[in-house]
Order: structure tokens, then sequence, then C-alpha cells
């Protein structure tokens, strides 16, 4: 396998609060004959998954095929219960917690905007191999939610120059004779000895790297 970098295609805010798709739920058919199944969301949620289908729209980015990263930042609002009565500043209260460990779920959070930017940013949202969510308080702007998408690139060798020059420098150090010792009769080059050492694993770790290209 080629070593790989994740190349970032487009990053879209979605403003709304956040929603969870909800179960789903049979509730008899319709005069055609057709099975009629809501969901328990109600228009809150299908108003959020509108919020998020419109974004990606308007982002203007092409449905992709093939494998994609993508990274959910989720903003929700805080209760009023966090902050201090009467307070026009709307300052915290010293007992308000950082983040939001209650309900909604990051992951239902997560599967309701891969449906709503399915067949839009991506045929199907099995091709998201690679996930990052996560679920703050939107305590700098508005709820909501940015959404990153990226895709593989090939590393070529000119993204490793930063480590061509680590690698010269390891080597180096993993040469006898170039590390200084410590001055005076009861000094311990051990240590130097060990840096040397290390200095060799670490080039050699860089070559394996280096060599997958």
């Amino acid at each position: 396998m080629n070593a790989t970098r994740w190349e970032t295609i487009a990053t879209i805010d979605v403003t709304g609060i956040p929603k969870t798709a909800g179960s789903k739920r049979y509730v008899g058919q319709s005069k055609a004959g057709r099975a009629i199944i809501i969901d328990d969301s109600g228009k809150k949620g299908k108003d959020w998954r509108h919020n998020v289908s419109a974004a990606c729209m308007e982002a203007g980015v092409p449905c992709r095929g093939g494998p994609l990263s993508a990274i959910f930042r989720f903003r929700l609002p805080r209760p009023k219960g966090h902050f201090r009565a009467g307070d026009a500043t709307q300052a915290l209260k010293d007992t308000a917690p950082n983040w939001p460990t209650k309900i909604p779920d990051a992951l239902k959070l997560t599967r309701s905007a891969e449906d709503a930017a399915t067949k839009i940013l991506w045929h199907d949202d099995a091709q998201i191999v690679r996930e990052l969510i996560c679920k703050d308080f939107a305590d700098h702007g508005p709820p909501g939610l940015s959404l990153t998408i990226q895709k593989p690139t090939p590393l070529a060798w000119g993204d490793l120059a930063p480590m061509h020059f680590v690698r010269a420098v390891l080597e180096w150090y993993a040469t006898p004779g170039n590390y200084l010792y410590p001055a005076g009769p009861n000094s311990e080059p051990r240590i130097y000895q060990d840096m040397g050492a290390l200095a060799r694993k670490a080039g050699e770790a860089l070559d394996r790297i280096a060599g997958t290209l």
C-alpha cells in the first residue's frame, strides 16, 4: 500500500440545531398499496436534514465516488440552565460542563447528516473509510455543523522534503565519533551512545516510510 495523505475537498458549514434522524416507524399503507413509513424526529429533524442537504448543494462539490474521509464537528446550543440567572452578559455558571455529554448521541447525529449528504457529496455513505466526530457546545458561534470531506492522494517524494533533512541529521548522530562526549574524567558517554542507537532506529523507520512511495 502506497503512502497517502488526505487532501481537503471542501469544508461546508450548516447553520441550525443538529438533530438525529430518529427511528423509522411503519404506520400503514397508502391507497396505492405502498407502505407508509414515518420518521419520529418530526418536522425539526426534517428541517435540519434539509439544511444539511441545501448547504452541501450550495457548496458546488461534485458527487464523488471512491474512498473519502469525513470530519463532522457538531455545535449544540447550551440549555438555559447553564447560564447565570438575570445576567445580561449570558455568563456561564461555574458548574456548567465543558462538553455536551447528554443526548443527542454523536453517532446518531452523524448518521442523520450522512443521509442528508448522500447523492450530493457521495453516492453512498459506505464510501467513508475514515471518520472523525466532534460534539461541542456552540460557545463561539451559532449552532450547526462543520463538515470537512477529504480524498486520499498518493504522497510524492517532494512531500517528504522535511523528512530528508531529519534523515540527514539522524545519519550524523548515528555515525560513531560525530556526537561529542562530555569532558571530564568521570563523564558517562552512555547517553550519547544511546542517542546514536536511537538515531539509527529512527532513520530506519524513515527509510521504511519512504520505501512505500
